[in-house]
């Protein structure tokens, strides 16, 4: 089912293809609201992803981003980031968005940021979110990893598993929360329908990512020209479920043996950046 409208955003895909944006939800697909549990369940089971609407209350996500502007924003020192898993210090976008996203919510130093580790929190494990999951799974959910995007890192295509996943191959989804309308022009999430359904190559041998990541980003790209798949960005205003997400034992900065671990790793980044390849290498190959 698809709305045709004029509300649409037009640019270029990673190989130049034209790519169109619904600019809102009326311009976009018919989803589903949080009580639609079975076309919620078979949607996501035939595309490998699913958009909610209304699911989070506005209030709360208004009260997490209050809260990363007034404690973490300003702060000056190190946090754990997505991308490299390692501690930095922050790096802004030149309209002065944050552009190196924050890694693990529930484990960042509450001593400093107590209100946005409680907020965030709360937003992940609210019983709307806890419900969804359970529809997709059908189980309960385990928070295992979380983060938080501000500025456009400019992702490439990837699958999530590759990186990280459930002790079964396939069994995490990743739940990404539209914190505020996200003009199409900012950079939306965007997701190919059916891709969970293609077996690629896994994290391992010549597509380690500890010393060949470039290749598997390739790779991301030639079957994407090869299936022909279609990109699609939703309308993100509200909750969307992807496939593929992973299992990960995040560090609890409130814990002094975890403190002492992100202290080193601050003091001798190079040395601890290599030995974390390498012992990537070593579970991979």
């Amino acid at each position: 089912m698809v709305k045709k409208f004029p509300g649409h955003y037009r640019l270029l895909d990673f190989e130049g293809v034209e790519v169109e944006i619904p600019i809102s939800k009326e311009d976009d697909y018919l989803y589903f609201l949080g009580k639609d549990k079975a076309s919620i369940r078979d949607y996501y089971n035939e595309n490998g992803y699913v958009v909610v609407r209304d699911l989070i209350p506005v209030e709360l996500c208004d009260e997490v981003q209050a809260s990363f502007e007034a404690e973490v924003k300003p702060f000056r020192g190190f946090i754990y980031r997505q991308i490299t898993a390692n501690p930095e210090r922050h790096i802004f976008t030149d309209h002065g968005f944050l552009l190196n996203t924050i890694l693990n919510i529930q484990s960042v130093d509450r001593r400093r940021f107590r209100t946005f580790r409680e907020a965030g929190l709360a937003l992940l494990t609210h019983q709307a979110m806890q419900g969804l999951v359970t529809t997709i799974l059908r189980d309960p959910g385990k928070l295992v990893q979380s983060m938080y995007f501000e500025g456009n890192p400019e992702t490439p295509p990837h699958q999530d598993t590759y990186y990280l996943d459930a002790e079964e191959i396939g069994r995490m989804t990743g739940a990404w929360v539209a914190l505020e309308d996200i003009s199409p022009g900012a950079g939306r999430f965007y997701v190919y329908p059916k891709s969970h359904l293609i077996d690629m190559a896994k994290n391992g041998k010549n597509f380690d990512i500890a010393f060949h990541h470039e290749r598997y980003i390739e790779l991301v790209k030639h079957v994407v020209r090869e299936h022909e798949l279609v990109c699609r960005a939703p309308a993100l205003l509200d909750l969307q479920c992807v496939n593929g997400m992973a299992v990960h034992h995040p560090k609890d900065l409130s814990k002094a043996r975890h403190r002492a671990i992100f202290f080193a790793e601050t003091r001798f980044p190079h040395a601890f950046q290599l030995a974390k390849r390498i012992a990537i290498k070593l579970l991979t190959r």
